[in-house]
């Protein structure tokens, strides 16, 4: 039997050479046709610079696309928590 895992990446629209990293086994993407958005997520990004926050500032409209198995959502984002501590950023 051959067992096979999605794939999860991320970037930043408007940024494409701003590095971003997925954390492993955290966030979710949840779909639901009766609400509006459809599609909600909440992810936790690994930064290795500072200055992408700037990026995810989402008083600028900001944008982020999460490729998941095959499918890609680009989401606008609407809150972003910063966890210096552990180098991440939750996005929401």
């Amino acid at each position: 039997m051959t067992v096979t895992a999605p794939t999860y990446a991320a970037r930043i629209v408007d940024a494409p050479g701003v590095p971003i990293a997925l954390v492993e086994d955290s966030g979710r993407i949840t779909l639901d046709s009766s609400r509006a958005p459809h599609i909600e997520a909440t992810v936790d990004l690994s930064i290795t610079e500072a200055s992408v926050l700037d990026d995810l500032d989402p008083r600028d409209s900001r944008r982020i696309v999460i490729d998941a198995g095959g499918r890609s959502f680009d989401l606008g984002i609407r809150e972003v928590t910063p966890n210096r501590e552990d180098a991440r950023v939750t996005v929401r």
